[in-house]
């Protein structure tokens, strides 16, 4: 699935664009979670369901927030520090997901929170991240400072 959705993302992201596959994976990423877990407070869950919920947010993270971020980093930064911001970028998406290394996931506090962070980053990319298709990096480096 994680396979299948990449390459439909990257065959999308030049007649699609960017912004758009990004926000369509935060918005099931995070309507997967909500419903995994309301699954939890419902007794005798079908297997089906929860197995559908963790396919549907593989999907969604594989054509919206996995591959895009790389892409966008590499597009956004102005060329002055894209070497350093990229470095940190990369830095922070690893330690961000710890809570998975971390031990306790699949529990229903864990899926909420990331369900939450979810809600943070659709809105933070619906305000702040700009459509880069079609765009030179120099046109997108002038559009941070107009």
């Amino acid at each position: 699935m994680n396979l299948g959705a990449t390459i439909v993302s990257l065959l999308l992201l030049d007649r699609v664009g960017r912004r758009p596959l990004l926000l369509l994976g935060i918005a099931g990423m995070g309507l997967s979670l909500t419903h995994l877990g309301y699954l939890f407070g419902v007794s005798n869950v079908p297997r089906n369901a929860i197995l559908f919920d963790v396919i549907a947010y593989l999907a969604s993270f594989a054509v919206g927030l996995g591959p895009i971020f790389w892409l966008l980093i590499s597009e956004i930064y102005p060329t002055t520090v894209r070497g350093q911001a990229m470095s940190l970028s990369s830095v922070v998406i690893w330690l961000s997901d710890f809570p998975e290394f971390g031990g306790g996931s699949g529990s229903k506090s864990l899926i909420l929170a990331v369900r939450g962070a979810c809600l943070v980053a659709l809105v933070f990319s619906a305000r702040m991240v700009p459509e880069t298709k079609g765009r030179t990096l120099e046109e997108i480096e002038a559009s941070w400072t107009t």
